[in-house]
């Protein structure tokens, strides 16, 4: 008789997977992994190959695969070969604005994301806080609701969104400690990426 001690079936992390959506339901889903059926629920803990189900309806499920965030609809099929883009879904305030977590130059900061400003937008003081060097940057003029404002403009070496992630982004600081109350994620990001609304859920994710 040979005993096999501390032995899994289980791939290893990074081990290759091969992925397809069998069925979708309220807080569940079906998923053949490597071949073998799987039930995944809302709120269970990762499964043994590093699969978690963030959310379910009819239509689409959410997964995260180490650590990675995607939507995928019935019927999608999934190989750790192809690279998995992050996806970052917003719920609004009471206020109706979109306001998530990210990190600049590796700063952690607070974004609310507005497509009415042309780049990543900030206040004098924040822009200290990051210890950036904008009055090293291209001096300008912006137009904003109380007038005409001096402003620096500069390039961000990371910035990032959740797990979204970009170089070289364009950014504007102006020369107030008040203004804008909090950082604006402007196109200069948010062209790099694609929207979609669901209702009133926001949801990002690199075009690329």
């Amino acid at each position: 008789m040979v005993l096999l001690l501390g032995f899994s079936l289980a791939p290893a992390p990074g081990a290759a997977q091969d992925i397809e959506i069998l069925g979708l339901f309220k807080d569940r889903a079906i998923l053949s992994i490597n071949g073998t059926q799987r039930i995944l629920k809302v709120g269970e803990p990762v499964s043994a190959e590093g699969i978690r189900l963030i959310s379910a309806d009819s239509r689409e499920a959410v997964l995260e695969i180490h650590n990675v965030q995607r939507s995928y609809a019935l019927g999608a099929h999934i190989s750790s070969s192809q690279k998995q883009q992050p996806i970052v879904r917003i719920e609004p305030d009471r206020q109706g604005h979109y306001l998530y977590g990210g990190k600049i130059n590796g700063h952690a900061v607070e974004f609310v994301v507005d497509t009415g400003a042309s780049l990543v937008s900030m206040s004098r003081r924040e822009a200290t806080r990051l210890q950036l060097k904008y009055r090293e940057g291209r001096p300008s003029l912006s137009r904003t609701a109380s007038g005409i404002a001096r402003i620096y403009v500069l390039r961000l070496e990371k910035v990032s969104l959740g797990a979204i992630e970009l170089h070289g982004i364009q950014a504007a600081v102006h020369e107030s400690d008040d203004f804008p109350p909090l950082i604006l994620l402007g196109n200069s990001f948010l062209e790099h990426l694609s929207l979609q609304r669901e209702g009133t859920l926001l949801e990002l994710k690199k075009k690329h």
